[in-house]
């Protein structure tokens, strides 16, 4: 039972700040926005130089990157270990089988 109120005040409170934020205008107050915004422009002209970029992205982009390879090779490792065992697990019948007879 207190479970369900903990939920509920959960829900309430994550709702009620919901709405309390909605009401906030966050948009510019005169627009600043023309056709040149919507003209093609070359992306390396465009963008801002490296020193400009903070540390912090790089980080976390490497971070991120290190993260996904890390996983894919973990889950390539545990599956070669589980075809590992399940070889090791036949082997193991077939051997006991054959020393049977």
């Amino acid at each position: 039972m207190r479970n369900i109120f903990q939920k509920a005040g959960i829900f309430l409170g994550i709702t009620s700040g919901w709405l309390l934020l909605c009401g906030i205008d966050r948009s510019p107050k005169q627009a600043n926005f023309g056709l040149k915004d919507l003209q093609a422009k070359n992306m390396l002209q465009s963008m801002p130089p490296l020193s400009e970029i903070p540390l912090s992205f790089y980080l976390l982009a490497s971070a991120f990157i290190a993260s996904v390879v890390s996983a894919i090779l973990l889950v390539r490792f545990l599956h070669k270990k589980k075809i590992r065992e399940g070889l090791e697990k036949n082997c193991g019948r077939s051997g006991s089988i054959v020393s049977g007879f």
